[in-house]
């Protein structure tokens, strides 16, 4: 169901998926999902490994190619990851990122997927990153986002 809670759907989707793997509880309901290692993990690790890091992120080409469905499955997805529904009157559904790549990747595959979406560029954050510098923060908001 599209409003099922985070590790319900990637847990669903391994399984559907065929990949074996073992889940870790962490603290405040967050947990960390180990794959077994095997020919198909190592391919998907060998392209997501040309997708940069937190501030350069991009979306490979075969995932901006993919069709319809397979788009708005993805940005469900990042939602549940970096994201949250907010019910105004605009019904808009809100994700983050510190990666302008990302955020204009994510405009670019939500048009195809049929959505309405806006960047706003939130400006440099105020508190200090993982890597020792300060950023700029990317407001990606989906307009009638029919998951929320």
């Amino acid at each position: 169901s599209a409003n099922q809670n985070p590790k319900n759907y990637v847990e669903e989707l391994l399984k559907r998926n065929g990949f074996k793997y073992s889940i870790y509880k962490k603290e405040n309901e967050c947990f960390n999902f180990r794959l077994r290692v095997d020919d198909k993990v190592r391919n998907i690790c060998k392209l997501l490994a040309t997708c940069g890091k937190a501030l350069d992120k991009k979306i490979p080409f075969p995932i901006k190619s993919a069709n319809k469905k397979c788009l708005q499955a993805f940005i469900h997805g990042f939602i549940l990851g970096d994201g949250h529904y907010r019910k105004t009157r605009h019904e808009s559904t809100q994700a983050w990122t510190s990666s302008k790549q990302l955020a204009d990747d994510i405009q670019e595959i939500g048009l195809k997927a049929g959505y309405t979406v806006n960047i706003y560029d939130r400006g440099i954050k105020k508190r200090t990153n993982s890597y020792g510098g300060k950023n700029s923060e990317y407001e990606i908001t989906f307009m009638q986002y029919p998951f929320g």
